[in-house]
């Protein structure tokens, strides 16, 4: 009887010594478990593509709910699943000629979803004269000015001095701070944001090297719309 005691005793202490040392290890264990869990499923087709349907955010018209049908009952541009006001068509009005890569994105890229040069193109300029406002406004070292060109039907840029031109323009504007003082100094001494996005752009590049193209239009149309000239930015043709 006491042998049995004993044995019992003995039993008792190994199981809780067991559970105390897997207490110490589970955390680990779970990470290498998470991690073999990752690498055995299918990852998103792209990196930028953060609901992870296979449509890109730049050509998805509801970048944070998966769709990948990208129904779009109405036709506005949102998709169905992340809709609020599903009511009647409020397509945007035919539009041909010459326009901005901003209008060229949202009138042809996103519609057809492609993923070409030019798309790759009008993608680079459209994001960093948007994320570039903040950045050369707070240089006020360099007497920053907010800019408005005017996309002409000639596929030209017309420099004006208020943004009214641009509200009234279906075929789109470039808009950007340009400085009094010394324009090329500016650009220059914020010149991290564009090698943090050229950077980006090429691990792209290297994952999905079928697109190509499509990441090389994206990094030269990101550098042509930071080293910012009224002649340098390319027009699209719809």
């Amino acid at each position: 009887m006491k042998r049995k005691s004993y044995l019992l005793t003995l039993l008792v202490i190994a199981l809780l010594t067991g559970c105390k040392q897997d207490s110490l290890v589970q955390p680990a264990d779970r990470q290498t478990q998470l991690r073999a869990k990752l690498s055995n499923e299918v990852p998103c087709p792209y990196l930028d593509d953060r609901d992870c349907d296979s449509v890109p955010d730049n050509l998805d018209n509801c970048p944070d709910t998966p769709n990948a049908d990208q129904s779009d009952h109405d036709n506005d541009g949102i998709g169905d699943v992340c809709d609020t006001n599903n009511g009647g068509p409020t397509t945007p009005p035919q539009l041909t000629g010459w326009v901005s890569a901003e209008t060229y994105l949202n009138r042809y890229c996103a519609v057809t979803a492609s993923m070409t040069y030019n798309c790759g193109l009008a993608k680079g300029i459209s994001e960093v004269l948007n994320e570039t406002k903040e950045l050369f406004k707070n240089a006020v070292v360099y007497e920053p000015v907010l800019t408005f060109y005017k996309v002409s039907s000639t596929g030209s840029t017309d420099e004006k001095t208020t943004k009214e031109y641009c509200d009234t323009s279906n075929r789109g504007c470039y808009i950007t701070y340009r400085s009094v003082a010394n324009e090329i100094a500016m650009r220059q001494s914020k010149l991290y944001y564009l090698e943090g996005k050229l950077e980006y752009i090429d691990s792209l590049r290297e994952h999905f090297p079928h697109l190509a193209d499509y990441y090389e239009g994206y990094r030269i149309g990101c550098i042509q719309a930071y080293w910012f000239t009224e002649d340098s930015l390319t027009t699209f043709h719809l």
